[in-house]
């Protein structure tokens, strides 16, 4: 399987938007990015989005890190149980594998809890698209903070 695909969801306002990457891809393994997306998470808005000027680095960044730490829980869990849990029953041996499969889950894990977007990171992508007024209102209320347009541009 290859073709293109968003991955690298980054600096994401719950419930608002987030910034993905579109990549080549094969079997799902991002290889090479192409465009980056504001994509609004509203209900029925089946992954509408804004193409930005610039690739966010970030999102690509997040995209390729996620991946091999992916494989790596899944390939060391596998192996952990069946050391584990195979005809010996051997737990010493399945013991690191499985604190491996921990430790990349967990770094997996992590990589989607801390990348949301700052008040200012999230205002300067309303500005960079140019939200409507109700998306603003939304952003305004999600961080009880004031959004000033910048009317410069």
């Amino acid at each position: 399987m290859f073709g293109t695909r968003l991955f690298g969801q980054a600096d994401r306002v719950a419930g608002l938007f987030c910034v993905r990457t579109r990549f080549f891809h094969v079997n799902f393994v991002p290889l090479i990015p192409l465009a980056s997306f504001l994509i609004f998470e509203e209900k029925g808005s089946a992954g509408r989005g804004i193409e930005l000027k610039k690739l966010r680095w970030n999102s690509v960044l997040l995209a390729w890190m996620r991946t091999p730490l992916w494989i790596a829980c899944g390939i060391s869990s596998v192996v952990g149980l069946v050391m584990s849990l195979g005809i010996q029953h051997d737990w010493q041996a399945g013991a690191p594998m499985l604190g491996l499969a921990a430790l990349t889950g967990a770094a997996f894990y992590a990589t989607y809890r801390f990348s949301a977007a700052s008040f200012e990171r999230a205002s300067e992508l309303a500005r960079m698209v140019g939200l409507p007024s109700e998306l603003t209102a939304a952003l305004e209320q999600r961080f009880s903070r004031s959004f000033v347009p910048d009317l410069a541009q």
